[in-house]
Parts: structure tokens; sequence; C-alpha cells
């Protein structure tokens, strides 16, 4: 993006003529004629760390090392949100422990019937010990569950608009909607 790298210092964009590695130097000190190929400076809309020389001898930013980066950090914040489910019961723990608790008492119930004590004792990712109906459970567990499909559903967008963008800048725009 047009200002990302403002008063950084002028780089240049050098080849190993053995490895074909890139490296992006502020200067020619130590990098010899003879081992390493001079392309051009690196544009200042480009990461250095994204830097990679096109079919046509152009610096440019690697797209696809830039979706990668950019879905890694969507699968980071991902996992945030499927830590705990916002529940009209309170908050509920939905990480992998908190989901096999729920599912388990969830089956318990359909299995069980009115066998499963009332209320429900039921710790909740706030610490604070919430009684539940047995129907009381049944919709906060449900509204947990729908909050992680909605996590997975827009985390599955986002990876798709990752992917058709075009540009470094219209990979690095796609975020949360909330976020």
């Amino acid at each position: 993006m047009a200002g990302h790298h403002e008063g950084r210092p002028s780089m240049i964009v050098m080849r190993h003529r053995a490895s074909g590695a890139l490296a992006v130097v502020t200067g020619l000190g130590g990098h010899g004629e003879p081992v390493w190929e001079q392309i051009g400076p690196l544009p200042a809309w480009v990461p250095a760390d994204l830097a990679m020389v096109a079919a046509d001898g152009t610096i440019t930013a690697d797209l696809d090392a830039a979706r990668a980066r950019r879905w890694a950090a969507i699968k980071a914040e991902r996992e945030r949100r499927l830590r705990v489910a916002p529940t009209s019961g309170g908050p509920l723990d939905v990480d992998e422990t908190g989901r096999s608790n729920i599912l388990g008492m969830m089956q318990a119930l359909e299995l069980l019937g009115p066998g499963v004590e009332e209320p429900i004792v039921w710790k909740r990712a706030d610490n604070v010990l919430g009684h539940y109906t047995r129907q009381q459970f049944k919709s906060v567990a449900l509204e947990a569950l729908a909050h992680i499909q909605a996590v997975y559903a827009v985390s599955f967008a986002l990876e798709a608009a990752i992917n058709a963008a075009t540009s470094l800048t219209e990979i690095e725009e796609v975020a949360w909607p909330d976020a």
C-alpha cells in the first residue's frame, strides 16, 4: 500500500547467481558482483520480506507469500474467537475441551432425559457457575454451536477473499468485519 514503507532506507534487490535466492540490502557492501547480481531498487510499496522478481524482470511483491501470511493471521484470530462463545446464559468455553463437554452433556440429555438432575450446574468461561434447566442448557449449547459455525463461515469467506485478491493492497485489506 502506498506510504506503507515511508522513511525506510533505500533498498536494493540482489539475486545470488548460483542459487537464485533473493536478498534485499541497504547497500552493496559485502555483496560482490561475482556472487550477487543487482536487480534494482526495491519499490516503496513492496515489503522487503515479500520481494520477488517477476518473469518480466520487474521487482514486485510475492502475492502467494502475502496470501499465506494474511491467511495465517486470519486463522490465528479465528482460533481466538473460538475460545469463548457469548450466549444468553453467559459466556461458554468452546475450545476443543469445551466443545467436547458441551456435546457430551447434550448427548446425556438426549439419552438420559429426565434422568439428568436439574439444575444443570455448568462452569462458564467467566468462572461463574451457571444453573440451567434442561431446556435452558440445550438453548445455550445451541447458541454456542451456532457461534462456532458463524466464526468458521466468516473465516472461510475471508479465505476466499484473500485467494481472489489480485494486489498486495487487496490482500492486506482482508480483515474480520468487526476487527
